[in-house]
């Protein structure tokens, strides 16, 4: 409710700068964040076309409406505008974004081939942006691109050795071949780097419970736990470790859980 205020009081100053110039794009953009953020869905949207028809040829304005849409799930709407986003892109920075926007769009509808497209064509204006090698990895997953999987997230890494979503990713896909001392190693990187993310423990948990380290996949769990305690996926762990102890009520209440 107090967010709801702030946001609303701010839609009255925005006006009132859109009433002194109405020609500043900006301005409907914050409007349109604004109704967003209240969850005024088609007031943001309204407000999106108003200003697209003061803005026709603006990229950037279809890629926000785009992203809109996306988030209210009318994805064949959100397409379409990244589509007109992508013809009227003039700059790399800008048609980098509309690859990146519609290949997520393409992921949420499960069109994988799509997105690796989109992916490989922003892949080819900046092969060091992260997000999109991030994106990438996860599509050749999808896919079955088992060596790219790995080629994209190693690269990350290459050029950013700080970057801990990629040991994560790296980790969980040991962790799906099976390797799982492998996994072991990059989610202990990653905690090195950020020790405060539950699911890097809850990833852990699992690995080192498939390798027999019971005590150190519980300690894990339960860390994560404490820190996540609406992560249904860690309940899971934590049953599946005392399966293995053979405490199946305590097992069982993990999974109602």
């Amino acid at each position: 409710a107090k967010d709801a205020n702030r946001y609303s009081a701010g839609l009255k100053y925005i006006n009132k700068a859109i009433g002194l110039d109405p020609n500043n794009p900006d301005y409907y953009v914050l409007k349109a964040t604004c109704y967003h953020k209240m969850n005024k869905h088609d007031d943001a949207l309204d407000t999106y076309d108003a200003v697209i028809r003061l803005f026709p040829d603006s990229a950037y304005l279809y890629i926000i409406r785009g992203l809109e849409l996306q988030s209210m799930w009318v994805f064949d709407k959100a397409l379409a505008n990244y589509n007109i986003a992508v013809r009227l892109a003039k700059t790399d920075s800008i048609l980098l974004m509309c690859y990146l926007n519609r290949s997520s769009c393409y992921v949420t509808t499960r069109k994988f081939e799509q997105a690796y497209a989109d992916l490989m064509s922003a892949y080819a204006i900046d092969s060091m942006d992260k997000g999109v090698l991030l994106d990438l990895s996860t599509v050749c997953d999808e896919l079955g691109r088992e060596n790219e999987v790995f080629k994209y997230l190693f690269r990350i890494v290459e050029f950013d050795s700080t970057y801990y979503p990629a040991y994560i990713n790296i980790g969980f896909k040991y962790q799906l071949l099976g390797s799982h001392e492998q996994a072991i190693q990059y989610f202990n990187k990653a905690v090195g780097f950020n020790p405060e993310d539950p699911l890097i423990y809850s990833n852990r948990s699992y690995s080192r419970l498939m390798t027999g380290d019971l005590k150190g996949a519980m300690q894990d769990i339960e860390k994560s736990i404490k820190m996540y305690p609406g992560n249904s996926y860690a309940y899971r762990n934590r049953a599946l470790i005392y399966i293995a102890m053979e405490k199946f009520d305590e097992a069982c209440e993990d999974i109602q859980r």
